[in-house]
Formats: C-alpha cells, sequence, structure tokens
C-alpha cells in the first residue's frame, strides 16, 4: 500500500473531509496583510474570469496524515484551511444577514456535519477543530455563529482568528455590498470550485514530516522552528505532549519577547552543547537532527532535551540583559553588548560555562569580554575565531572545578591573547575617532576611565557599571573638532591638524556638564575645566594627582602623563600612553 498520495482538490472537495489541528501545532499566526492578501487574490481572479470553469486559482499544498479514527491531522497548511474555513462561516454569515431565506446547504455541511465514530455511532463534528490548548474554542464559537468577545483577553492564536474573521467579514462587506445576492453566490461557487490545493496525504506522522521537510527546504524556512518540535514529539508519549508543549513553546516566547532569532539561538546551543558540528548552519540544524549520532539526544529523553533547550534560552536572554544565570548584574556581559549589540556569538561559550559556580562564572565572563574585544579591534575574520569559539565550547563543557577553569584560561585563552598581542598594539597605536563605529569609542573611553578609576578607588557601585561613563559623558577633543583660526596658527603642525584631532591621543572623557562649558576653547583655557573631573584620567591630563605616599591613588596615576601644553608631540605620547594602558586593561600580554 502507498504510503504518500498526492491529490488535486478544490476548496468545495477538500472539505467534503474532517481535519484536526493537533495539539503540537504552532499557533494560527496570520495577520490582516496575509488575510487580505489571500481573500483580493482570489477576488481578482474570480473577476477577470468569464464563468466559473474558466480559471482555477492555486493556493499551494497542505499534508495530512491519516488518523485511526478517519480524521485528518495536518502536519502543514493550518494557515490556509483555517483561512478558507473562516471564509465559509463569513460568507455564510453574509449572505443570511443580505437574505435571510437565501440557504446554500452544501454552505452549511462544508463547515459542520454528522459523522460515524469508530462504533459507528453518528457524530456531529465541525469540518476543522482546533486541539492546542491556546484556541480556546475561538473557531467552534465562529462555526456555532456565537457572538465573539472581542474585548476579553485572549492569546495570540485566538486574537488572530478572531481579527481573520472580522478581516473577512469587513472585506465581505466593503467589496461585495453593492452586488447581487447571485454575485454574492457566483463568488462562493468560484471559492468553492475553482480554488484549487494539493492535499498531500500519509499513513504516518513521520511520513508527513519528511514530506514536510522535502517541500520547505529541509527546514530553513519560516516554520522550521516548528518543524523541529514536530520532530521531537514524534519520540514524545502522547501523555507527556502537553508538557512537552508547554516548554517549547515557554521557549519560543522568551526569545519572541526579546526579538531573538530562533534559529540563531538554536544553532548556538547545539555548538555550545554538543560535539561534531563545526560547519553547522542556521539552514543545517534540521538536518543536524537528523543525523542518526545526534538523535540520540533528544529520541531517548524528549522532555529532557527540552528543558535543556528551555533552560539554555532562558540564560541566553539574561546574558543579553547584561545578567548571569542567578538573574544578577554582571558587569563584563553588559561590557559586552557595548563591544557591539548586534553580534552573538560569544553567547555561545556562555552557554557552554552556564553550569558553573557564580564566581568562575563571573571570570568567564571577563575573559571572554577581554577576548572579543581583542577580536573585534585587530578585525579579526569572524570565521577564524567562530572556529576557536566552538572548540572552547568543547573544552568548556568538562571544566566542573576553579583549577579546571584556570587551565582551560591558560591553555586556551591566553595562549590566544599571545598571538595577537602585537596586532592589538598596532591597531591602538593607530586607532583614530574613524577606526571604530562612535558606541565602541566610548566603550574604550569608558574603559579606560573605569579602569583608573577602580584602580585608585576600588571596585564599588556606580563605578562598575561602565554604562554610568556611557550614559553620562561627552567624547571630548582636546584639540577642538572646529578649531579657530587661532588655534590653528599656534599648533605646530597646522598642516596635520585635522589628522591629529581624530586620533585618540586627542580624545578624553569628561561630565557633560563640563563639556558644556569647554566648546572650542584652546587648550589653556581647557586646563581650569579638566581639573574639575571626577575621573582621574582626565584629571591627571593636567594635574599630578597625589594622596599621600604609594596610596592605592598613586599607583593607579603614577604611569598617567601630564601636560602643559598641547601639541602633536603631546597627542602622539598620550596616544602611547593609552596604548601601554589598553593592554593592562584588557588583559593582553606586552
Amino acid at each position: 500500500m502507498a504510503t504518500i498520495e498526492s491529490q488535486d482538490l478544490s476548496i468545495g472537495k477538500l472539505f467534503n473531509d474532517f481535519y484536526v489541528i493537533p495539539s503540537y501545532q504552532r499557533e494560527y499566526v496570520w495577520e490582516e496583510k496575509h488575510v487580505t492578501e489571500f481573500i483580493e487574490d482570489i477576488y481578482t481572479e474570480f473577476s477577470e474570469s468569464n464563468s466559473i470553469g474558466d480559471s482555477e486559482y492555486f493556493i499551494g499544498s497542505i499534508i495530512v496524515c491519516n488518523r485511526h479514527d478517519g480524521l485528518y491531522e495536518v502536519i502543514d497548511g493550518q494557515q490556509r484551511i483555517t483561512t478558507s474555513y473562516l471564509f465559509l462561516c463569513a460568507i455564510r454569515d453574509y449572505l443570511q444577514k443580505v437574505k435571510p431565506e437565501e440557504s446554500i446547504e452544501l454552505l452549511k455541511n462544508q463547515i459542520a456535519s454528522t459523522d460515524i465514530d469508530e462504533e459507528g455511532n453518528n457524530v456531529f463534528r465541525y469540518r476543522v477543530a482546533l486541539q492546542y490548548d491556546d484556541s480556546y474554542g475561538v473557531l467552534e464559537t465562529i462555526a456555532k455563529k456565537e457572538t465573539l468577545n472581542i474585548e476579553t483577553a485572549t492569546t495570540r492564536s485566538t486574537q488572530n482568528i478572531k481579527d481573520a474573521y472580522l478581516v473577512i467579514s469587513k472585506w465581505l462587506v466593503d467589496q461585495l455590498n453593492d452586488s447581487s445576492v447571485q454575485s454574492i453566490k457566483r463568488f462562493y461557487a468560484y471559492f468553492n470550485k475553482n480554488v484549487i490545493l494539493v492535499r498531500v496525504k500519509t499513513v504516518s506522522v513521520a511520513d508527513a514530516l519528511r514530506v514536510f521537510a522535502t517541500i520547505n527546504g529541509r527546514g530553513v524556512n519560516l516554520g522550521a522552528i516548528d518543524l523541529l518540535k514536530n520532530l521531537i514529539f514524534m519520540k514524545t508519549n502522547k501523555k507527556d505532549y502537553d508538557r512537552l508543549k508547554k516548554k517549547w513553546q515557554e521557549m519560543v516566547d522568551i526569545l519572541f519577547k526579546a526579538k531573538e532569532n530562533h534559529m540563531r539561538f538554536l544553532r548556538y546551543f547545539i555548538l555550545a552543547r554538543y560535539d561534531d558540528r563545526e560547519s553547522l548552519k542556521e539552514n543545517g540544524i534540521y538536518n543536524w537532527f537528523l543525523n542518526t549520532n545526534n538523535k540520540r539526544f533528544y529520541e531517548n529523553r524528549p522532555i529532557e532535551f527540552v528543558e535543556e533547550v528551555l533552560e539554555s534560552a532562558k540564560n541566553y536572554v539574561k546574558f543579553l540583559e547584561g545578567k548571569n544565570v542567578e538573574g544578577k548584574r554582571n558587569r563584563y556581559l553588559e561590557n559586552i553588548r557595548q563591544i557591539s549589540s548586534s553580534v552573538r556569538m560569544p553567547l555561545m561559550i556562555l552557554l557552554a560555562g552556564q553550569h558553573l559556580a557564580t564566581d568562575q562564572f563571573t571570570e568567564l565572563c571577563r575573559q571572554v569580554e577581554n577576548i572579543f574585544f581583542a577580536y573585534m579591534i585587530t578585525r579579526e575574520p569572524t570565521s577564524s575565531f567562530e572556529r576557536r569559539f566552538i572548540q572552547w565550547c568543547s573544552e568548556l563543557r568538562q571544566v566542573t572545578s576553579q583549577e579546571k577553569l584556570e587551565k582551560f584560561i591558560t591553555t586556551y585563552l591566553k595562549v590566544e591573547k599571545h598571538k595577537i598581542s602585537e596586532r592589538f598594539e598596532i591597531a591602538f597605536a593607530n586607532l583614530e575617532e574613524s577606526s571604530v563605529p562612535k558606541s565602541q569609542l566610548k566603550y574604550i573611553l569608558a574603559k579606560l576611565t573605569q579602569y583608573i578609576d577602580e584602580s585608585a578607588w576600588g571596585t564599588t557601585d556606580p563605578i562598575s557599571n561602565i554604562k554610568n561613563y556611557i550614559d553620562k559623558i561627552d567624547i571630548e577633543h582636546i584639540l577642538p573638532q572646529k578649531p579657530t583660526l587661532q588655534i590653528i596658527s599656534t599648533f605646530d603642525a597646522p598642516g596635520e591638524i585635522d589628522t591629529h584631532i581624530k586620533r585618540l591621543g586627542n580624545l578624553v572623557l569628561v561630565e557633560k556638564t563640563i563639556n558644556s562649558s569647554l566648546s572650542n576653547k584652546p587648550f589653556a583655557e581647557k586646563k581650569k575645566a579638566y581639573k574639575q573631573s571626577k575621573f582621574l584620567l582626565t584629571k591627571s591630563l593636567v594635574e599630578q594627582v597625589t594622596v599621600g605616599t604609594n596610596t592605592a591613588v598613586d599607583r593607579a596615576v603614577q604611569d598617567l602623563e601630564t601636560f602643559d601644553v598641547w601639541t602633536s608631540e603631546s597627542i602622539k605620547k598620550r596616544q602611547k600612553m593609552l596604548t601601554l594602558l589598553t593592554k593592562k586593561v584588557w588583559d593582553i600580554p606586552v
């Protein structure tokens, strides 16, 4: 007997059968634009035809599998089936409104009819039934012609179904209000006979999923996350469906709320937690799940696997928010977001190390911030450091103690820092304002400033929060961005003044209140304002800071240069000083 059967069906023939949307399916997600486009495209084709037999309109394919009770379980195509069913309900209600005495018996039967159950008894059924919990009977309510309570708080799926019915109903009024009842019935007849789809029928869910994978490009399209869920459901006892579905949906919702790409997260989850996946890309995730070697991770323990995915998703979002596993603020995670708000690759390593004790995890975050920034500033190819991150994940999963963590850092991270030390130094020696994005430039200056302050005063809030620097400071150009003619004429290298203005050595952080008074003044007039700054790196520009003898403050500022005049040589000298300081700050070997 064939396990796969394909049929070309009209909408009318489609709804000769009964369908269920199983509990593990994703919710109804079509919005107004999708529903409107669906109906208008069909109506346009109808309007351009001269008779019912003139043209057919193809709306795609659906995949179903036979159930033991004779119903069809929908594996793919819920959006099209549900929307078509809502259209039939809306046409029924519209016809009853404009001409109550008109009745189309076929239309009623397409919405609900009598069937027989497994015992041979008559049973009343609706042609489409939603089995997932968050549908709350909304489709049945519409099919029964009961009043929709639009004000009631509902799930996204329920709201989308309500909205779709109302959109179709409004469209019928707006588009067909001036038409005769006969014209309305002709449009229904066209929808019933000329709108065509392909129904692929299989004898098992496994066969249906394989067809779905083929049609959808091996899981790389928008339904990929649902396809993966279905694969896992296939290995789950039915009694665990609800439990598994809730955990999976929680994971999806957590990432959706954080506006994170689900497949990107799953890729980093796999890279962080499992071996033999160096070449894994987002469009290869489905095949990774199908790989015989990887099936054991979810086939034997589907609930535990999804729980692990869920826990990692929760932590992933916490890391994005600058928090550790316990939900407490982590300065190094915050800093990683300051380096780049869009790059997620460092989170791969943190997912691999999420099992570490709090102090160990904090140190790992510090190390990741440093190496990630070093890669960014030296313009290391992304593919190169991603390969190292993947290797480190494999090693990091084996770290279970402070001793092993220190060995991991020494063996991998410190060795890597040695390799890029010279390039790091060259990058800073030549760094100017246009070398990096402004947000990253603020991060660099804030990090340098913070380091000196913490060396002097210790680590206390709000000093430990780099955003307190970034949000409350301005980047000040010691040699002004728009120098006056007097400043240009007195500068020792007037022909190169534009180059010197942009260099790191000419940049300093000042409080916003101070910066507003500096404007384009010459260095001699700015010196007084710099002395008022609470930032030791800024204050030390013009004043040797001392507190007693060999105090923490003295040691913190002992290598900082103080300047009486501001020349091209001053800028070069300060750039060299800051370059040496950066290697201390980001823990790069000299």
